[in-house]
């Protein structure tokens, strides 16, 4: 019985290892939460991409270049172009993976909630601070994330719902500038 148990937690212990290898544990975020963390809620276009060694983390960066054409607060204007900084690239065989980030491709148009440091942004809770704009088959602007490989901590007090995968482009930006301004209410 005894042998039987261990072996049923050896079994419990690898699936949790392996389950915990496929998700990026982050807090989950509201989009008045994502809005109101946000230095800067930016909309713009991918331009170009670097994947970088930072020796002082001793790490591989994927930095994305972002040329914003509409911006909510913060120091971008339309115009800039912001550098988005990530976890993860490979660059001269030193190879870094972090699962829950975001993949851009050239040309995608997004809407990125970020914190910076003066030089570069971050997104806010990782792929949850990214949305793509897709166009729909009547041509309506809408937005999407990608969160499937976040998984969320549970919190120690009841919160609102997680911000939206999927909205009308116009409604994410209306109701993240409502936050904004009014400093978290609508």
């Amino acid at each position: 019985m005894l042998r039987r148990a261990l072996t049923i937690m050896a079994a419990l212990a690898l699936t949790a290892l392996s389950t915990a290898s496929s998700a990026t544990i982050v807090k989950p975020f509201t989009l008045r939460g994502m809005a109101t963390e946000a230095h800067e809620v930016l909309r713009g276009e991918v331009i170009d991409e670097e994947v970088v060694y930072d020796a002082f983390w001793g790490r591989v960066y994927t930095h994305t270049m972002v040329r914003v054409d509409d911006a909510l607060g913060g120091q971008a204007r339309p115009g800039d172009v912001i550098i988005l900084r990530q976890l993860g690239g490979v660059l001269d065989g030193l190879e870094t993976h972090l699962v829950g980030t975001s993949d851009f491709t050239l040309g995608d148009e997004v809407v990125l909630f970020t914190r910076t440091d003066g030089a570069l942004h971050y997104l806010v809770g990782m792929a949850q601070g990214s949305y793509f704009v897709v166009r729909d088959t009547e041509g309506v602007e809408r937005v999407t994330r990608d969160t499937a490989h976040l998984g969320y901590a549970a919190l120690p007090f009841p919160t609102d719902t997680r911000a939206p995968e999927r909205t009308a482009l116009a409604d994410l930006w209306s109701a993240a500038a409502q936050f904004r301004l009014h400093g978290g209410t609508p």
